[in-house]
Order: C-alpha cells, then structure tokens, then sequence
C-alpha cells in the first residue's frame, strides 16, 4: 500500500487547484470572469483555427499598381537628378516599361548619362550571394533619348519587400495586441495567408485588408505661384495636389 506524506498530498492537492483554476476560465463567459477576484486567472488559452474555427482569407497583391507607383517615383526621382545637374531635358515620361528622357539638345547627352547612372542602387542581400545586381539599369535610346527601367531581380526584391511590409501591416491591424494565434505567411510570389482563430465573419477581415495604406513623399515645386497653379497653369513634370480643409 503506498503511503504519502501530508506535505506531498497537500503539494498535489495545492497543484491540481491551481490547473483547475487556470483551465476554468476556458468554459466561462467574459461576464462571468469581469467578477472573479483580480488574484484568480482570467486569461483564456488562445484555440487555433483548427479547434475553435475562424477566417481563412488569402490576399493577392495588385502587382501591375505595385509597377506603377514604382515608375512614378523612378521618374521623380530622375527629374529630380537632372534639375538638381541643371541638364535641360524636353520630357521625363512613363514609356517602354519604364522611364523614358528626351534631353533638349543631344550634346547634353553626356552630362544626362553621368548624372541618371547615379540612380541604379544595390539590391539588399545581392552582396551575399556574390551577384552585383542593381534595381534599375539605365540603356541609351539614341542620341537624345536615355530609357531608366527596372531590372527582373530589382522587380521581384520590390515585390518581395512589398509583400513583408503588406504581412507586417496585416498582422498590426489584425492583432494589435500580438495576443492572437494567427498567422500571417507570404503565399507564392505575389499573396499573402491570412488565418484568424475565432473570427467567424470574414466579411471583417476582407474589410481591415482592402484598407488602402500609402504614404508618397513629394517634392514642392515652387517655380510656379499657387495662383498660377490652381488656374491650370502646371509644368508637365509636375502635379497639383489640394490641400484638405480643416
């Protein structure tokens, strides 16, 4: 016959309260737990989607529009390059699959080439693997022409970047707590998983993804007065962006 001693039975007794204790908040009611004593558990063990159901959603990322926006910022960004070089240039434009400049006058050909060979920068992680690869690459059309595109491997590191920062802002709104066991995974090359525990609408979920979160950084063209500008009197590479009223 086993015989324990009093102070074991009242270790094992003292155990078995405190995981009664620990597990009975899981089959109450958050009205029932808002009046236990604040020194009892309250914390429920967090189920996955397996166990208790939830959302299911898998999310695409509009790559065209991802394309898109880049171009625009290549362009500004060029623009930018060769006012700041004063190399007078007759256009800066979207075109061929990327950014396309006519200079003013071909001898400026030149001093355009040194100026946008500053743009291509370094893919991140491309030193590791002992590759040189840049995101954009900029090719000569003509005498008066330069074409700035972006590279294949510059297109998918962006996407790549894109689709971390899109996880990033999926699982801040889903979970600003981080105390749900959701999860958050890239899918292939342009999608992104999303699973929820315990969320039975999606309706809710598809509404916290299709939140559009975008924030552009412009230069101000002050070479135009805001009279001017607001009659339609706009440079080509520039755009009028009204201000909210307060």
């Amino acid at each position: 016959m086993l015989h324990f001693s009093k102070g074991k039975v009242i270790s094992i007794l003292a155990v078995c309260l405190f995981g009664f204790l620990a597990c009975l908040p899981n089959f109450l009611s958050q009205e029932t737990l808002a009046k236990f004593p604040s020194f009892l558990p309250h914390s429920k063990i967090n189920l996955g989607l397996d166990l208790q159901g939830g959302a299911h959603v898998l999310a695409g990322m509009d790559v065209d529009e991802l394309k898109r926006d880049w171009l625009d910022k290549i362009r500004d960004s060029a623009n930018a390059a060769l006012r700041k070089d004063n190399v007078p240039r007759a256009s800066v434009q979207n075109a061929q699959g990327g950014v396309l400049v006519r200079l003013a006058k071909p001898e400026d050909m030149d001093a355009a080439w040194k100026t946008l060979r500053t743009l291509p920068q370094p893919i991140a992680g491309a030193d590791i693997t002992g590759s040189n690869a840049r995101d954009i690459e900029v090719l000569k059309q003509g005498e008066d022409a330069i074409l700035v595109k972006p590279t294949e491997a510059g297109t998918i590191a962006r996407i790549g970047q894109a689709i971390s920062s899109a996880s990033e802002i999926v699982r801040n709104r889903c979970d600003p707590g981080g105390n749900k066991e959701m999860v958050v995974q890239r899918q292939g090359a342009d999608r992104i998983l999303v699973q929820v525990p315990g969320l039975q609408d999606p309706t809710r979920l598809k509404e916290l993804l299709g939140k559009t979160a975008k924030l552009d950084f412009r230069m101000v063209d002050q070479t135009v007065p805001p009279d001017q500008a607001t009659q339609g009197k706009v440079p080509p590479d520039s755009a009028l962006l009204m201000s909210s009223p307060s």
